[in-house]
Order: structure tokens, then C-alpha cells, then sequence
């Protein structure tokens, strides 16, 4: 009954998924599905491929090679639903099947035959089959840009841009459409982008000038404008890979300027120039700019250095004896140390002090400050005392800095401990 044969798929999983037969019932019905899967295939390729899946995947083979072998289109449309169902079911039943490559490359090759516009996107997305079989295939049907694809894969990067530029250089013979040339050149250029960092510069350039001389050059009858804005594209990829000097000698060749596209190339090179016109006054301008921040940090840096330091006293901070004073009233340089802080010493005091605390303590500052800073860092100050600064006016000193000075002390004068809390403190 030709309207109800679409039932026969339903009751087949039924009988199979139920539990009503016994194994061997469900044998003889797998058996049965085999014998006659060229009627089935005929009523619903899809659904047939589905039940091959699920029952009898292990015959699959013998399912594509004999039993459909007599039917090549048939064949193709139950091999195409199968991996349909393997690469887009969301099903997990299907994620562990996956086809041989014989299989894989019998499909590619009726896909050449029944939609050769497939076959580059269908290998794109696999690699279930062996390069130099599908590559016959490719070649045998005339797939350039398979044939290409499968070329670079390979890394035999001229021989896929010899495929792809004899397929453009066929469209400009033929007069095809703008549209169709524009696409044909994109895909050369394509290759040539991602072939750079795998060619040298010699065959970098033989590359993209060959493809050139291919536009500039053509004896068909291709529009002008059509002609120029195809040089444009290129000239605009082939900026960023070809070396400006060769760029120059190769449009300076009197065979090539001939061709009356000249004024393209020099209208290129003016944008070209202007571009980099524009990165150098970028450059210069932010070149100035660090330039005058380092000139004012200097500045600063020799103010501060050059800048007068007053000590607090004539006294040594350390041993309270005076400091040595010349003719002229002032220090003698190499007796005497004074800090930033105004702090001021004796260099063999100092010394002596560095000595006593070892690499505990920084060598360029002030031992005072550092002493009042490490007294500081071991207080914690309490949450609801608040600490009183120093009266300046009365000369007063706080606990820290009598801490810091008591501790100086006992460490460069241990025999007169007695005399740490005297009155010059």
C-alpha cells in the first residue's frame, strides 16, 4: 500500500526496541530489514539510514558496497543521511559510530559527482580520509579549489596557488562577472596571506607579482575600471607582505607601467606615504613628550641633590661630641655625614653603627629615623588613646625617639649604660 509504506520504519523500531519478541524474533527481523534494504532505501533513504544506524551498523559496508552498489545515486543519498546523523545528532546512540575511510572517501567522491559545490566545505570538516585518494578525486572532477585546500594542508603552498591562479586566470578569459573575479582573487590572496610566514621573501614576492602581472596582463576584454579596482584590492594585501624597494622596481618596469595602470600605483604609494608621514609625526610627537618628562625628572633629581642640608646641631647625633670645623667655618666633608633629615655625624660614628647592626638596616639612611622607624612598626597604637605629637617649642623629644636614642647608644657605648637617659637627650 504506497500510502502507508512510511509505517513500515515505525513498526521496524517497535518490534525491536519492545520486549514483547524473543532475541531470536528480533534476529530474524534484522535479517529480514538487511534483505530488503534496497525497498527501503527507495521509500526513505533517511529513515533507513537511521535504522542502519541503530541495528545494524556493523553491516553498514556491506550495506553501501553490495547491496547499494547497482544504484550510485541511491547509494549517495544513504551515505549522505548516515553522516548526517554521525555529525549532527545531538543523540548520544550515535557518538560512538564513526565510518572508515573507504567509506568516507566513497562519499566524497559520489559528492563530487551529485554536488560538487559540497565537497570543499564536507572536507574542511573532516579529516576521516586519506589527501592523495581524495586529491585524485578532486583532480579527476575538476574541484580546483578542493584540490587547493587540500594542497595547503599539505604545505605545498605553489602548487595550490598555481590551481587557484590558472582557476583565475580562466574567469578573465572567459569575461565572467565581477562578482565571480572578485571572489576568485580573494581566495588567491587568501593563500598567499597564510602562506607568508611559511615562504621566504624571494618566493613571498614571485608569488604575489605573478598573480599581478595576471591582472595588468590579461588580453581579455575586461572592463578598465573593473580591471583597476581588481589591481586596487590586490595592491592593498599586498602592501603589508611585499618589500617596498621590490614594490618600486616592479612598477618602474617599462613592460609593466605600459599597461596603463600606473597612476593606480601611484595614487597606492602617495596613501602609502602619507600613512607613514602620519606614524612618524606620531612618533616624534610622543618621542618629545617622553623626552621633556625625563629632562623635567632630572631636573627635580638635581635640585634635591644640589640643595643645601642645615644640620639641627654642631654635635654629632651619635656621640654628642662636636663636629670638626674648618678656617672657614664650615664641616669638614670627609669627617662628617648629614642626612636629608638633618640629622648629622660623625663618618666613623656611622660607620661604627653600621658596623654594630650589620645589613639589618639601609646604609643610605639616617640610623636615628631608621631606629624611630623600627620602634614605631613594633608599637600598636591603641584604639581610644590618641598618640600627642612633640612640643616643638618646648624641645621636647617623644618616647620613640628617646627609645631610639637609648638604643643607639647601648649598642655603640655598652659601658655606659648608665648615661643613656642624661640630659642631652
Amino acid at each position: 500500500e504506497p500510502s502507508r509504506t512510511h509505517l513500515v520504519f515505525r513498526l521496524i523500531h517497535q518490534a525491536l526496541s519492545g520486549a514483547d519478541l524473543s532475541l531470536n524474533e528480533k534476529d530474524e527481523i534484522i535479517a529480514e530489514t538487511f534483505r530488503r534494504i534496497i525497498l527501503l532505501a527507495h521509500i526513505s533513504p533517511r529513515d533507513t539510514a537511521e535504522l542502519v544506524c541503530l541495528y545494524l551498523f556493523i553491516k553498514v559496508e556491506a550495506v553501501v558496497k553490495v547491496q547499494l552498489k547497482e544504484d550510485s545515486k541511491l547509494q549517495f543519498d544513504f551515505l549522505h543521511e548516515v553522516i548526517q546523523l554521525i555529525q549532527t545528532e545531538s543523540s548520544a546512540k550515535f557518538d560512538s559510530l564513526q565510518l572508515s575511510f573507504e567509506l568516507q572517501e566513497l562519499y566524497i567522491e559520489l559528492l563530487a559527482r551529485y554536488q560538487p559545490d559540497k565537497v570543499l566545505s564536507h572536507i574542511r570538516t573532516t579529516e576521516q580520509f586519506r589527501n592523495e585518494i581524495v586529491l585524485k578525486i578532486c583532480t579527476k572532477f575538476g574541484l580546483k579549489e578542493s584540490s587547493a585546500f587540500l594542497y595547503e594542508r599539505n604545505n605545498k603552498f605553489k602548487d595550490a596557488f598555481l590551481i587557484l591562479l590558472n582557476s583565475f586566470n580562466q574567469e578573465l578569459s572567459n569575461r565572467s562577472s565581477e562578482k565571480i573575479l572578485h571572489r576568485k582573487l580573494i581566495l588567491v590572496m587568501g593563500l598567499l596571506e597564510r602562506s607568508s610566514r611559511h615562504l621566504t621573501e624571494s618566493e613571498k614576492e614571485n608569488l604575489w607579482f605573478q598573480l599581478l602581472d595576471t591582472i595588468a596582463e590579461t588580453n581579455s576584454d575586461l572592463d578598465q575600471n573593473h580591471q583597476q579596482e581588481l589591481v586596487r584590492t590586490l595592491l592593498k594585501s599586498m602592501n603589508a607582505h611585499v618589500s617596498m624597494p621590490a614594490l618600486f622596481q616592479k612598477i618602474t618596469n617599462e613592460s609593466f607601467s605600459s599597461c596603463g595602470l600606473i597612476v593606480d600605483f601611484r595614487n597606492m604609494m602617495l596613501n602609502m606615504l602619507d600613512g607613514c608621514s602620519y606614524q612618524l609625526t606620531t612618533l616624534n610627537t610622543v618621542n618629545s613628550i617622553i623626552l621633556k618628562d625625563l629632562d623635567e625628572s632630572f631636573q627635580h633629581l638635581r635640585r634635591s641633590a644640589n640643595r643645601a642640608i642645615i644640620p639641627k646641631s654642631m654635635k654629632c647625633d651619635l656621640c654628642k661630641k662636636s663636629l670638626k670645623l674648618t678656617n672657614s667655618g664650615a664641616f669638614e666633608a670627609d669627617d662628617v655625614v648629614v642626612f636629608t633629615c638633618s640629622h648629622v655625624y660623625h663618618l666613623e660614628c656611622e660607620n661604627l653603627w653600621l658596623l654594630k647592626m650589620g645589613v639589618e638596616f639601609n646604609l643610605l639612611s639616617c640610623p636615628i629615623c631608621q631606629e624611630i622607624s623600627k620602634q614605631d612598626s613594633s608599637l600598636v597604637p591603641s584604639k581610644n588613646v590618641e598618640e600627642k605629637s612633640p612640643d616643638k617649642r618646648s624641645g621636647c623629644i617623644s618616647k620613640n625617639q628617646r627609645m631610639a636614642f637609648a638604643s643607639i647608644k647601648s649598642i655603640l657605648y655598652p659601658d655606659n649604660i648608665s648615661q643613656i637617659y642624661s640630659n642631652d637627650y
